[in-house]
């Protein structure tokens, strides 16, 4: 049975149709305005899909780079408009722009962090079955 990390991924499609045909961007929330970052994305999660399909394996790996990278972009999204923001005000610039905190991005964020958290414990669990403990006999 597939787990949650993998049907995340092979759900690419749908959550890219709801982005284009909709402009639900829950998957891409730190990309937008840039539609070939955002794209490139996409085929990106496709593929981590494709390995999962063909690899079932890689589910933790693939799951804890993919939500890092995403969870990364979303904070550079959110953090380098702030500190844009402050440099202009610094300048004494009175130019303030929206606010970088969109709903999109905080969807997005819970959105790769429960994924990170899954593949994460997953990740955890694996280990688990492989430790013996400090001090116990390998048999």
């Amino acid at each position: 049975m597939p787990n949650l990390v993998a049907i995340y991924y092979w759900l690419t499609p749908a959550f890219w149709a709801l982005d284009v045909f909709f402009g639900a961007n829950f998957r891409t929330a730190a990309f937008e305005g840039h539609s070939g970052w955002k794209a490139a994305y996409y085929l990106f999660c496709l593929g981590c899909g494709v390995a999962l399909w063909l690899r079932p394996a890689w589910t933790r790996l693939v799951g804890l780079t993919e939500s890092r990278l995403n969870i990364l972009v979303l904070i550079l999204g959110v953090m380098v408009p702030y500190f844009q923001l402050i440099d202009r005000l610094a300048a004494r610039e009175a130019v303030i722009d929206a606010s970088p905190f969109t709903i999109e991005k905080a969807l997005s964020l819970l959105l790769s962090g429960a994924i990170w958290a899954i593949a994460f414990r997953m990740h955890a669990a694996g280990f688990r079955f492989n430790d013996r403990g400090p001090g116990t006999p390998a048999s």
